[in-house]
């Protein structure tokens, strides 16, 4: 069997708050497969659920992604809804709780045995994930990703 060279690589980019395909000199950088996934777990949008408080601006745009309506899984999180919340520890659970519902896949498909988030505020107006993800044989994965919460 062929050595496959794994998923196109996304690497998180702090300054435009965004994840992009990697180059490699003149072609995509593959590999880094658990990083890739976790960057599309975490900051895909999840469609809004009929009753969660979105933001004033964004009351009438649910988000998501059009395919959510016909899997039973749901693709990303809804760290979205954080965008021009008050910074409190009532945000900072919320974001924690809501990126770590966004990661669960890991351990039911067997990717993980674990996986912690700890959110965290950063600057004046940044919120941070720090996230470790154990693998099935104990190797600890760690990814820290920070972003605007301000628009």
């Amino acid at each position: 069997m062929a050595d496959t060279p794994g998923d196109v690589r996304l690497s998180w980019q702090p300054p435009n708050a965004r994840a992009d395909l990697t180059m490699l000199g003149p072609v995509l950088e593959t590999g880094h497969d658990l990083e890739t996934a976790i960057l599309i777990s975490l900051f895909s949008d999840q469609t809004a659920d009929p009753d969660d408080v979105l933001p004033p601006d964004l009351s009438r745009d649910p988000r998501g992604w059009w395919a959510d309506t016909y899997e039973g899984d749901r693709i990303g999180s809804k760290l979205w809804q954080v965008l021009g919340r008050v910074r409190n520890p009532d945000t900072l659970n919320f974001a924690g709780d809501t990126a770590r519902k966004s990661l669960d896949w890991l351990m039911v498909d067997g990717v993980a045995s674990a996986v912690a988030v700890i959110p965290s505020y950063y600057g004046s107006g940044g919120l941070r994930l720090d996230v470790a993800v154990t693998s099935p044989t104990g190797t600890v994965n760690r990814f820290a990703f920070v972003w605007s919460q301000e628009r």
